[in-house]
Formats: structure tokens, C-alpha cells, sequence
């Protein structure tokens, strides 16, 4: 299934509920899927992003240096995480297989846009290093920059999407309340 016909077909979905018994249903289910996708994009970005800028951040650094360097990497650490929460709610063999898929193709995904990243992180610092600094310029590499997270986040959504499909509604609900008694 494509990207815009799984969009398409949520929205079909989604546009033809009636009722307030479905109507809650759903914003429960979308609430969930949100955070759902918050997780994922959090795996992700914590696994794409780590050691980026010479480790990782906020407590989360590793012992070693390369990680960012390497998408394998990246991929086994977010499938330790996936493991660890797909734990929680007795995921079989082959949900975890496939959720383990789904994420190895999103870091796969991702990975080329950390260089695109670091580029425009490249150029904002050269350009407010400059002795007159150009607005135009920072607005360019705003905008480069905005459009690069739009398109990483499309993509974590319809990984999102895909995950949620593999998990069955009580597994989305266990993992959901999972993720509520551990955030900060």
C-alpha cells in the first residue's frame, strides 16, 4: 500500500463514522495512534540522531563514538527498544518481526536526511559566525530545515500507521497505558 493511498484510506475511514459511540471510538483510537506515533518518532530520532553531534544527548550518551555513522547501529538499538515495548504486551513472533521490519525500513529511510541536517546546521552556523549576517540566507536554511522534518515526519506517521495495523487494538491500548506510566 502507498503512501497517499494509506492516507486515503484512513481518511475514508475516518470521514465515514457516524454516531457518538464511534465518534469517541475514534478519538480514542486517534489519540492512541498519536501517541503511538510519538513513540516511534522518539525511537527514531533518538536512534538517527544519536551521535550526530559527537554522542548522544540528554543522558543518552554511548560509549563509543561512530553510532549516527552507522544505520545497522541505529537499527539494533531501535529494535531493542521495539523488543522491549512489544514485551509489555505479549507480542507474537511475527508481530515483532514485522514491527522489527517496519522500523529497520524507516531508519533506512531516515538516514539520508541526517547528512541534509547537518548541512543546514552547517550553514546556519557559518552564516551567524559571518561578520554581517544575511536574512535571507537563515531564511533558506529555515525553510530547507522545515521541509526536511516534514518529510521525516510523514514518514514516521505512516510507520506509525503500519505498526498500528500489526498490533491488535488491545495491544495498542496495553502499550498506550505502558507509555503514559513511564513519561516524564
Amino acid at each position: 500500500m502507498t503512501e497517499s493511498t494509506r492516507r486515503e484510506k484512513h481518511t475514508e475511514d475516518g470521514s465515514s463514522r457516524s454516531g457518538g459511540r464511534r465518534r469517541v471510538r475514534g478519538w480514542i483510537v486517534a489519540l492512541g495512534l498519536i501517541a503511538l506515533g510519538a513513540t516511534a518518532g522518539t525511537f527514531t530520532t533518538i536512534a538517527v540522531d544519536a551521535g550526530a553531534h559527537g554522542g548522544w544527548h540528554h543522558g543518552y550518551r554511548m560509549h563509543g563514538r561512530g553510532f549516527a555513522a552507522d544505520p545497522q547501529r541505529a537499527i539494533e538499538r531501535l529494535q531493542r527498544a521495539s523488543a522491549w515495548a512489544l514485551g509489555s504486551v505479549d507480542a507474537t513472533d511475527e508481530q515483532r518481526d514485522r514491527v522489527d521490519a517496519i522500523l529497520a525500513a524507516v531508519v533506512n529511510d531516515l538516514f539520508p536526511l541526517r547528512d541534509e541536517h547537518l548541512a543546514h546546521h552547517r550553514d546556519l552556523i557559518a552564516e551567524l559566525a559571518r561578520t554581517q549576517v544575511d536574512f535571507a540566507k537563515l531564511e533558506r536554511v529555515r525553510a530547507a530545515e522545515i521541509a526536511l522534518v516534514d518529510k521525516a515526519s510523514a514518514r514516521v506517521l505512516d510507520a506509525t500507521v503500519e505498526i498500528a495495523e500489526v498490533l491488535e487494538p488491545e495491544q495498542r491500548r496495553q502499550l498506550m497505558e505502558e507509555f503514559a506510566q513511564h513519561r516524564h
